[in-house]
């Protein structure tokens, strides 16, 4: 991004210039700021500026008027390029003055231009904003933006320039000669100094100068290639064009084609030497952003004309990248590999299992978990380099780091889900609210006043939640801390998939059914075929069926040694009456 700062006495002047372009239809107003009205007019904008300028008229100076240029090779959607104005101004020191935004099309690069004013207003006087090495300031403020925002750098698009210069001539420009003319001199040129094996190539060294050939067919079908101006801010054709007959030129539309087919089969770049590229980038790096790849061929003699063509200073051969067989994700900005990246997580998932650390912020966030998470990283067998695997290791810390906050909503966003089903859960059962708050424990969910606590085997805390943000749930029942002390792993497994309305995988010998059947509820136990195997647990069943047993009905038991093994009903939506129920338990 490159800043052109201007001053002047009047406001007049800057706003005629933005004006007239608006006129021609090469600008628009983009939006402004700071200005008392809500939708002022123009005329609205230049009196606001001139009575701020006229309370400090010791100011020579007092209009502001700066354009922000980006590079052609980049284009920025409006909402990104207002917060990039609003960034520049804001730490120029100019964010609580009004200004005036105006984007320009009149040019290849996209561009806007300010307006504002070198007066600020503090504690309700008016005064000079400070200037002081403004230019140096906003050099140094632009090469800042460049790095936040992820734009081209201007420096080395200046530096690119230059030496593109050096290899493709500036020509006079359009309207300094006849346009048949221009067309003709810039369009025998590139085709008789590059080697292109496609149009894209091509039309890379022609959009430098503003023109572009396409393809088209006659009323016959026959192929032919057409010249023509293009408009530099939207790319499309504009004014008078030509095919190479037309326009004069030493070859046809047919030998035009024939030479990018000859290009294409002579393979301008070897395939070999293309190979060798690609195995000592892969083998140095395990990511690499447009930079690294830019840095690499530059090294290799190659310069970089657009997004996708380089230009091969010796040979003059335009080398696409998509011919170097690159993973599109291998040359994102900033992006891992993808199958590194899944390798990592999935080592520190199994990191996190052995430890039994429950979260990943618990890990990114204790430097001894994620010194354990290293070497437990290091000592997996991979085809990497301790080095790659130093970088690797490196990169993905960073990587989480960055979305730390992000991680640690989407662990408080689960958590809660989490504790709202485990709280809908003991609701259910016919349990006290004691044995409700040691129960919520045996899975390391604790309550202290109005915090809700989550923890796991190693960490007591991980989380804290408000216990006013979750759901409420309500106990009204009987005692059972004595059923829970007995309950072991397997037994706990078993409540855990009933929670999370899963079959449960172990076997069912090693699970005391006769203990975790007050914990179950009886929706769970008919959905999955239980209620045999959790009635086994008591001998001679018919001592427990009350009198008023009717065949086909939910089986209950009733014993004052054994009230426990009521199966609890855990109301579906829909269930509002026992008919109902009863005709869904008997299908």
């Amino acid at each position: 991004m490159i800043a052109k700062i201007k001053t002047g006495k009047f406001f007049k002047g800057a706003f005629k210039y933005n004006l007239d372009k608006i006129e021609e239809g090469s600008a628009t107003l983009f939006y402004h700021s700071m200005f008392n009205k809500e939708a002022p007019s123009f005329a609205d904008m230049q009196v606001e500026l001139l009575e701020r300028s006229q309370m400090c008229p010791n100011i020579s100076n007092p209009v502001f008027h700066t354009s922000l240029n980006f590079s052609p090779d980049e284009y920025l959607e409006d909402e990104t390029l207002q917060s990039i104005v609003d960034d520049y101004m804001e730490r120029l020191g100019y964010g609580s003055t009004p200004y005036v935004v105006f984007k320009h099309n009149d040019t290849n690069h996209q561009h806007v231009h300010i307006i504002s004013s070198n007066i600020e207003l503090v504690n309700g006087k008016y005064r000079k904003i400070n200037d002081s090495y403004l230019y140096r300031k906003s050099e140094s403020i632009s090469r800042s933006i460049e790095l936040d925002y992820n734009l081209i750098i201007a420096t080395d698009v200046v530096r690119r320039r230059e030496e593109l210069n050096r290899l493709i001539p500036e020509l006079e420009g359009y309207g300094e000669v006849a346009t048949y003319e221009h067309l003709k001199n810039v369009s025998e040129f590139i085709v008789s100094e590059y080697k292109f094996s496609d149009l894209g190539g091509l039309n890379s060294l022609l959009n430098r100068y503003n023109i572009a050939c396409f393809k088209n067919r006659d009323f016959r079908g026959s192929e032919y290639y057409k010249f023509t101006f293009q408009n530099p801010a939207t790319r499309k054709n504009v004014g008078v064009g030509g095919t190479p007959s037309q326009l004069g030129l030493s070859f046809t539309s047919d030998k035009l084609k024939q030479l990018i087919e000859d290009n294409r089969q002579d393979r301008l770049i070897d395939v070999e030497v293309i190979k060798q590229w690609k195995d000592e980038l892969l083998s140095k790096y395990l990511f690499v952003t447009e930079k690294d790849l830019g840095s690499y061929l530059t090294k290799k003699g190659l310069i970089k004309i657009d997004r996708e063509y380089y230009l091969d200073r010796k040979s003059r051969a335009i080398l696409r990248l998509g011919h170097l067989r690159l993973p599109s994700l291998f040359i994102n900005i900033a992006t891992l590999k993808k199958e590194y990246f899944q390798n990592i997580t999935k080592s520190a998932t199994e990191y996190r299992k052995q430890v039994s650390v429950f979260h990943e912020s618990t890990m990114f966030s204790d430097v001894i978990h994620l010194n354990g998470f290293k070497n437990f990283f290091f000592k997996q067998e991979t085809h990497l380099s301790s080095e790659q695997k130093t970088l690797l290791f490196e990169s993905f810390v960073n990587y989480k780091s960055k979305i730390y906050t992000k991680l640690e909503l989407k662990e408080h966003e689960k958590d809660t889900k989490q504790i709202n089903k485990m709280f809908d859960y003991v609701s259910s059962l016919n349990i006290s609210e004691k044995t409700a708050i040691s129960f919520l424990e045996l899975f390391n969910i604790s309550i202290s006043g109005n915090k809700v606590i989550v923890g796991n085997s190693v960490d007591r805390v991980l989380h804290e939640l408000d216990f006013r943000d979750l759901k409420s749930f309500s106990v009204n029942g009987d005692d059972r801390t004595s059923e829970l002390a007995s309950l072991n792993s397997q037994d706990l497994a078993f409540i855990g998939a009933a929670i999370n309305d899963r079959s449960y995988k172990g076997s069912y010998s090693d699970v005391n059914l006769q203990a975790v059947s007050c914990f179950i509820p009886e929706d769970y136990a008919i959905e999955h075929n239980l209620e045999d195997r959790l009635n086994s647990t008591i001998s001679n069943v018919d001592e427990f069926v009350p009198d008023d047993y009717e065949s086909g009905s939910s089986l209950r038991f009733f014993s004052s040694d054994y009230s426990g093994l009521v199966l609890n009903k855990k109301k579906k939506k829909g269930d509002n009456d026992d008919i109902k129920r009863k005709k869904k338990i008997k299908r």
